[in-house]
Parts: structure tokens; C-alpha cells; sequence
């Protein structure tokens, strides 16, 4: 098996988008769901 950054990248990519739909739940706006 090949570990590529593809993965980890995709692993980056979520942990950022959880965050930014934890910020706009803080701000009282309903986040949405892809």
C-alpha cells in the first residue's frame, strides 16, 4: 500500500469544514449540510 497526502489532505479539508460550521453555530446561524 502507498500512503499518499491525498488522504491526509481530505483528513485537513473536514477538520476545517467541521470548524467553520462550529463558528457559524456559535454566531446562531443553522449550518449546512452537504
Amino acid at each position: 500500500m502507498i500512503e499518499s497526502n491525498e488522504e491526509q489532505e481530505w483528513i485537513e479539508l473536514i477538520k476545517t469544514w467541521h470548524a467553520l460550521c462550529l463558528k457559524h453555530i456559535e454566531k446562531g446561524k443553522k449550518p449546512r449540510i452537504l
